[in-house]
């Protein structure tokens, strides 16, 4: 105990003296079986050994305990490295920052007596050497060398946070997206039970539809390169937490779900539903009308998904152009023959019918790019508002030089930022950038090719 506080007044000292260099801390196996065995022990009680037993006498109550202090002085230090410590033990830290911080705690190690610590934390990294595999089957993830953490870590682990949260809405977004036109429906058809789609065409809106570009989303986007985000590692901490992951986020999906539903159902309805028939005389009927629905939700939803994506490549133009055509296929494939009907509608030359009238094409661009200001005034306010990660994007977009606006002087940002050919940069020198995100990845594949790379000076990095 009196070790314990001696280094923890050490502390305020240390960092006086050296206030750039880091803390570390080494705890010996012997001091954590102390602790992990009074650990909720206050530090008031004195603790008495005699040849016999070991008991506890309580001097004055206090909440403090050895536990606690370590926790602390931990806390204060960059790094701890523990020495002659079993396997159960190494879990218990784990077990200690997971009590404690309540955050998600990741662990690496190479070895059979990291196992246990592996399947303790929440995020698991084994390291293939020449201990064995036990560490990397109990592992979520494997790597060669330790070095390639950093990459984990900060390219793969950020990228893949953003691409799973964007996917989880998505997903979520595009199936309210459709049920809500089915219920704007059912007061319609005075909840009748008649499905308003066929259902051969229902069952392939997962399938063919909007699968694809969810998922070359889900695998190929990127908003930042990942040398920058391996040579800028504070941009990590930007995306942490419910920044991308919340009720915020799920009620912003939510309420757009809802928006574009009313936009898509309506617009159509009373396109087709309440005005003049056609030049024949004849009524449209819901199966027409709903079918106009369906377009304008099948291309509302993968249009969704475009204002989000940073990374455009010939995949993503594939697949998303690839599944609005592939809609237009089906609607002309099911609209030539009766046999279909077996789906509970008959489309038998519904599409043939439609896809020749002005009315349908005008409809569905009016519907599309009405959903479509939606989305754009959101990408506008984001514009006009941007956060931490909006920043360093444009800043690389432009040139300039990148830096963690928690650690910089004023007197860094007045200094003038020479390029490669020792020239100070002006403003006339700014690269074009339009501020969306489909000219996103030329720009920056092309700053970084043509060598025109801003560099930090050591104070700002």
């Amino acid at each position: 105990i009196g070790r314990l506080d001696k280094a923890l007044n050490t502390v305020p000292r240390l960092r006086a003296k050296y206030p750039s260099d880091p803390i570390g801390l080494a705890l010996h196996g012997n001091v954590w079986k102390v602790i992990a065995h009074y650990g909720n022990v206050p530090v008031s009680e004195e603790i008495v050994t005699s040849p016999s037993s070991t008991r506890r006498i309580p001097i004055e109550p206090s909440d403090d305990s050895i536990e606690g202090k370590f926790y602390r002085l931990a806390k204060e230090c960059k790094s701890v490295l523990g020495c002659r410590l079993e396997p159960k033990e190494k879990a218990e830290i784990v077990k200690l920052m997971q009590r404690r911080e309540r955050v998600t705690t990741l662990a690496i190690g190479d070895g059979n007596n990291d196992t246990v610590m592996i399947k303790t934390a929440e995020i698991g990294v084994g390291i293939r050497g020449v201990e064995g595999t036990s560490a990397v089957s109990a592992s979520d993830y494997v790597i060669s060398q330790f070095r390639f953490l950093k990459r984990l870590i900060l390219v793969h682990g950020r990228l893949n946070n953003r691409r799973i949260c964007q996917l989880v809405y998505y997903i979520f977004y595009k199936t309210s997206l459709a049920v809500w036109t089915v219920l704007f429906f059912g007061f319609y058809s005075a909840f009748s039970g008649q499905f308003p789609y066929l259902d051969w065409m229902y069952q392939l809106h997962n399938i063919a539809f909007t699968a694809l570009p969810i998922i070359v989303f889900a695998i190929f986007d990127r908003d930042i390169e990942a040398h920058a985000l391996e040579d800028n590692p504070y941009v990590y901490q930007w995306t942490r937490g419910t920044v991308l992951y919340g009720n915020h986020k799920l009620l912003e999906w939510a309420i757009t779900a809802f928006v574009h539903a009313v936009i898509c159902f309506f617009i159509p309805w009373y396109s087709f539903e309440v005005t003049s028939p056609e030049s024949s005389g004849q009524s449209f009927g819901f199966q027409s009308t709903m079918l106009v629905v369906y377009c304008c939700v099948i291309i509302v939803t993968n249009q969704k998904l475009a204002f989000y994506a940073a990374h455009w490549n010939w995949a993503w133009h594939l697949v998303f152009w690839g599944s609005i055509s592939v809609l237009w296929v089906a609607i002309m494939v099911f609209s030539t023959s009766t046999i279909f009907a077996i789906g509970g509608i008959d489309y038998y030359y519904v599409g043939f019918r439609l896809f020749v009238m002005e009315r349908y094409w005008m409809t569905v661009i009016l519907a599309s790019g009405l959903a479509c200001i939606v989305d754009y005034s959101r990408a506008v306010v984001v514009h006009f508002f941007p956060d931490r990660t909006r920043v360093f994007i444009e800043a690389m977009h432009l040139g300039k030089p990148v830096f963690d606006p928690d650690n910089v002087s004023l007197d860094d940002l007045k200094s003038p930022t020479r390029n490669n050919n020792g020239n100070v940069d002006s403003p006339g020198d700014k690269r074009r950038y339009t501020g969306s995100n489909f000219s996103h990845t030329p720009n920056v594949r092309g700053l970084y090719k043509n060598g025109t790379r801003m560099e930090l000076k050591p104070s700002m990095q």
